[in-house]
């Protein structure tokens, strides 16, 4: 068998592989922490434990919309990692622009948050319209947040963790934040 016969199904195998078939030991997981995947959810993340899963339904101007939460929360180390997502109706992503939209979820977070805000970038995620949010909690002084918002078409992502404001807790949370994959 020639090589050319061996190498056109790699080559086809790299090709449609997709990006984030990465594996998540590739990524930062902190020691003793697992990779979590939600199918429905189409998206991957390490937690420190199996996260709860929950939904809750809002009504809004543009009709109900439906988050599926997942997270783990340990109340004696005051922390919590959380993965969320809601489909937004097509008249949302019609009508409005993804950096809109986006940026309209941030500001709602930090307002339903009533925290003081340290950072608020715009930014890019696979190709796809995202801010990173640090911010503290005015009454939790104890308790920071990094955020990040993703929109993947009309799927909105929000991949939040509250820890004490330390320096090793802060790069947990990052770790966290930055574990956060999705697919298509």
């Amino acid at each position: 068998m020639s090589p050319r016969v061996l190498a056109s199904p790699l080559i086809l195998l790299i090709l449609v592989t997709p990006a984030w078939a990465q594996s998540q030991s590739e990524k930062s997981i902190p020691p003793g922490w697992t990779s979590f995947e939600s199918k429905p959810g189409r998206f991957r993340a390490a937690f420190p434990g199996t996260p709860a899963e929950s939904t809750e339904t809002q009504d809004t101007i543009v009709g109900s919309l439906t988050g599926y939460r997942f997270e783990v929360e340990d109340k004696d180390r005051s922390t919590f990692f959380l993965v969320e997502y809601r489909d937004l109706p097509r008249v949302a992503t019609f009508f409005m622009s993804d950096e809109t939209l986006v940026r309209r979820a941030s500001e709602s977070l930090l307002e339903y948050a009533a925290s003081t805000v340290h950072k608020d970038e715009r930014g890019d995620f696979d190709g796809n319209e995202s801010r990173s949010l640090r911010y503290q909690l005015v009454d939790e002084t104890e308790q920071l947040r990094l955020a990040r918002v993703v929109l993947v078409e009309k799927r909105l992502y929000l991949v939040i963790a509250g820890v004490p404001p330390t320096s090793s807790q802060e790069k947990l949370a990052a770790e966290f934040i930055d574990s956060f994959e999705f697919w298509r």
